[in-house]
C-alpha cells in the first residue's frame, strides 16, 4: 500500500507537459472526442489531494452547484478520483454524450 501511495506522490509531483498524468488526460480527451464526434480541448490538469469533507471548501462557494464524476482507477496505479465540473459544463457534457443537437440539458442551467 505504501508503494502505491509513493507512486501517486511521484505522479502528482510531475508537472511536465509530457508527464504520465498529462499524457493520460490527453488520451482521455481524445477518447471523449472520438465518442462525441467533436474536438475536445484537454487543458493542463489541476490536481489536488483532498478528503471528501474538504471538497466544498476547495471549490470556493459552498453553495455552488457542481457535478462530481466518480472514477475508479486500476491496474498499475489503483485509486479513486472525482472529476468535478460546474453544473453548466456537466450539462453540456451530457448533451454531447447523448448527441443532443438541441442542447436540452444545457438549457436547464440557464
Amino acid at each position: 500500500m505504501s508503494e502505491q501511495i509513493s507512486l501517486w506522490h511521484q505522479v502528482l509531483a510531475d508537472v511536465r507537459p509530457d508527464s504520465v498524468l498529462a499524457r493520460a488526460i490527453r488520451r482521455a480527451g481524445d477518447g471523449l472526442s472520438y465518442m462525441i464526434g467533436q474536438p475536445v480541448a484537454a487543458g493542463a490538469p489541476r490536481l489536488v489531494t483532498l478528503s471528501i469533507g474538504e471538497m466544498a471548501d476547495y471549490a470556493g462557494d459552498p453553495e455552488a452547484e457542481i457535478v462530481g464524476i466518480y472514477l475508479l482507477l486500476g491496474d498499475d496505479l489503483p485509486g479513486q478520483a472525482i472529476l468535478t465540473l460546474p453544473l453548466a459544463d456537466a450539462l453540456l457534457l451530457v448533451d454531447a454524450l447523448l448527441v443532443s443537437s438541441a442542447r436540452r440539458c444545457a438549457r436547464l442551467a440557464i
